[in-house]
């Protein structure tokens, strides 16, 4: 690891804490990015018709995973983090978009990055401040 340290030890943002690990791990912005102001908000809008049971067209759940539109299953593998078999799932070089759940206050914001699963599973070992994970194939 490149830094130990707890969720409750950090008075770090999400978003500040992921581009501290991209600059640690020396990911250029090809391997991994930020979305942009002007990209984000039309790739989000996407995911949630794409993925969510919406209760109306401006609906936005906290929990994804509560309001997806087909069944999901989970699968543990004892002693085997998650982040780890990423590359056994999806090819590594493959870019996708990882949108992360950032709670402030009570109130909860998405943000969007886009990079190859290889930096993607580099980002999410090293940092702690994470609560829900999404991997979203840029071919929805």
């Amino acid at each position: 690891m490149l830094r130990a340290k707890t969720r409750w030890e950090s008075a770090l943002s999400l978003r500040t804490e992921v581009e501290q690990v991209r600059q640690q791990l020396a990911l250029s912005e090809n391997q991994f990015r930020p979305l942009g102001l002007r990209e984000w908000e039309g790739i989000e809008e996407r995911i949630y018709y794409t993925f969510c049971k919406l209760s109306s067209p401006k609906a936005r759940p906290t929990w994804l995973w509560e309001h997806f539109k087909l069944e999901t299953q989970a699968w543990h593998r004892p002693g085997v983090l998650p982040d780890f078999l990423l590359t056994q799932l999806v090819d590594k070089q493959e870019t996708v978009w990882l949108m992360l759940n950032n709670t402030v206050n009570e109130s909860t914001k998405f943000w969007l990055y886009e990079g190859c699963v290889e930096a993607i599973q580099q980002i999410i070992s090293e940092c702690c401040l994470l609560d829900e994970i999404y991997l979203i194939s840029k071919k929805i």
